[in-house]
This record gives C-alpha cells, sequence and structure tokens, in this order.
C-alpha cells in the first residue's frame, strides 16, 4: 500500500491540501440525497423529534428532551468515528472521506440554478415546489421577486453554514468535530426553533450552532461585502463593520453583507407554520430580480475562493512546525 503514503508536506500543507481534495471532490461528484448519510441523519432526527415531542403545550421537560436527544445522536456515532480514525493506517484519508460527507452542499447550488431557469421560463409554481424543499418558509405566496430572494438567501446561509463553518472548525480542531458540527447543524435545522412545536426541543442544537457559526460567518461575510459586485456607499460598509452590525444574528450578519454585495434588498415578511414574521431590512436598496440569483452564486463563489485561501493561513499560524 506504499501507492498511499503521500510526500513529507508540513502539517500545515497536509491538512490545507486533504481540504482542498475533498472541496473538488465534493464539488465534482457531490452525494445523491438517496445514499447521502447526512440525509439519513436527518431523517433520524425528523423521526426522533415524532417520537419524543408530544403533542401538547409545550413545558421545561423539552428542553432536557432536546440535550438527550442530542446527546444520543451524536455521542455514539462520533465515539466510533473518532476510534476508527485513532487506529486508522491513513489518517489523511479518512478526513478527506469525513471532510467530503461533511461539506455536503453542491446538490443545493444545482436546485438554485435549476429554480433559475425555472424562473427564466416563468414557470413560477414550478420553482416555488422546487424551493419548497430548500426552504422553511411556505413558498405558496411567493412572487417572482419574493422566490429569488428566497433563493439568494437559501444559498448564502447555506455556503456559509454548510461550507465555510466545516471548513473552519476542520483547520481549528480536526475532522472529527467538524463533523460533529456538521450533524449538528442538521440537528437544527431538523428542529428549527422558528416553528413554535420545537422552541424548546431544538434550543440546544441551536445555540451550539449560534457559537460555531459565530466567527467564520463574519469572516465570510467580510469576503462577501468587500469582494461587492455593487461598491455601494462607504456609509453602508461602516454599518455592516460597527459593532451592533457586527453584533447581529449570524443570518442578519450575512445577509446585510450579500445585501450590500448585490445592492439588493434581501428583507421582508417570511411566514413560518402559517405565522407572518416581519424582519428587519437588511443592506441594500433594490428589490432582487431572476438574474440577481447568478449574480449572488458568483459573489458566494468569490468568497468562497478568499475563505479557501485565509484557511492555509489559519492552518499555517496553527500548525507551525
Amino acid at each position: 500500500m506504499e501507492w498511499l503514503s503521500i510526500p513529507a508536506f508540513p502539517t500545515a500543507i497536509q491538512i490545507w491540501l486533504s481540504l482542498l481534495v475533498a472541496c473538488l471532490v465534493e464539488r465534482s461528484f457531490p452525494i445523491s440525497p438517496a445514499v447521502d448519510p447526512i440525509a439519513f441523519f436527518r431523517f433520524v432526527c425528523q423521526r426522533m423529534a415524532n417520537k419524543v415531542l408530544p403533542n401538547e403545550q409545550q413545558t421545561q421537560q423539552h428542553f432536557i428532551s432536546g440535550i438527550l436527544a442530542l446527546l444520543l445522536l451524536l455521542g455514539p456515532s462520533l465515539t466510533i468515528i473518532y476510534l476508527v480514525r485513532a487506529f486508522a493506517s491513513y489518517q489523511w484519508l479518512l478526513d478527506i472521506i469525513l471532510l467530503y460527507l461533511a461539506m455536503q452542499y453542491s446538490g443545493v447550488n444545482k436546485s438554485v440554478s435549476a429554480i433559475e431557469l425555472a424562473l427564466q421560463k416563468q414557470k413560477k409554481q414550478l420553482a416555488r415546489d422546487q424551493l419548497k424543499t430548500l426552504v422553511l418558509r411556505s413558498t405558496a405566496p411567493l412572487s417572482s421577486v419574493g422566490i429569488a430572494k428566497a433563493c439568494i438567501e437559501m444559498a448564502t446561509l447555506r455556503i456559509s453554514h454548510q461550507q465555510v463553518s466545516v471548513m473552519f472548525w476542520f483547520i481549528c480542531i480536526g475532522p472529527v468535530f467538524a463533523l460533529a458540527y456538521r450533524l449538528c447543524y442538521e440537528a437544527s435545522q431538523s428542529w428549527n426553533i422558528k416553528l413554535p412545536k420545537f422552541h424548546r426541543f431544538g434550543w440546544m442544537a441551536a445555540q451550539i450552532c449560534i457559537i460555531l457559526q459565530w466567527f467564520p460567518s463574519r469572516l465570510y461575510g467580510m469576503f462577501l461585502a468587500l469582494l461587492s459586485l455593487s461598491m455601494t456607499s462607504k456609509i453602508l460598509y461602516k454599518r455592516l463593520f460597527s459593532f451592533n452590525g457586527m453584533m447581529q444574528s449570524n443570518g442578519g450578519f450575512l445577509l446585510s453583507a450579500a445585501g450590500l454585495a448585490l445592492n439588493r434588498n434581501l428583507s421582508g415578511a417570511v411566514i413560518y407554520d402559517s405565522q407572518k414574521y416581519q424582519r428587519v431590512k437588511y443592506l441594500g436598496k433594490q428589490e432582487p430580480q431572476v438574474d440577481d440569483i447568478k449574480k449572488a452564486q458568483a459573489a458566494n463563489t468569490k468568497a468562497f475562493i478568499a475563505m479557501f485561501a485565509i484557511m492555509l493561513l489559519i492552518s499555517l499560524l496553527i500548525n507551525k512546525p
């Protein structure tokens, strides 16, 4: 098995190269949802919630149930993966496989392109149906502008949470922790606290994700705004990077950065579980159009490449010889 041996690169370079290979493989060969282990984990989370949550008013017990459910789902799986990796002969190969699983996103990107194509052909109902599988909000009342807006928001949030945060924690701590974050993120999405029935049950998973996504989200949002396609006024940049701007929610900061990059208004009312919520106005003036979906994809690609380069610098700083 000498062909599996790799040249004696410095540790920092080996870690970054593993990340590069995993990213390239994920972009080239995304896993079908039918065989995706992450999708199966999502399914297990949903079934567990159906079994555990009774159809009654939320109580303090739901906090405890949510914590125990998260520990039960993550603990055994991650322990086995950690032990397998500890005794693996070629850890770098296992790291690439774990990253490949944890960084699954390209399927979402293809769906975004399909939604854009449907809108261009004036097939709004098809676009709504495709978007419905990707977002929590109700898509039935959405116009073409609303579909484009929701699509841009969803893609920006997902590339940050599903890929950038995974990359960051892989570089800083390791592949098992990066996978643990991704599984916790999937649990938080399955038990989304935007839905009343999960306010308490999904609280712990949501709080862990908020903490682990905070710095990667700010770093990615910074590149997204600075590599702007619109080059809007300096005042808006100051607002984004002010103390209040930086202390927005993770999603709020990312959408503010995306709105600034595109000069598009990404705020507006959303409907979750038949309840309407009005969000604050993010940076950007004009309403997004269908063509802005492709522009948003281009902006996210540029910011992702910049983040990838920064990952090498972080790896070199953390893994000094």
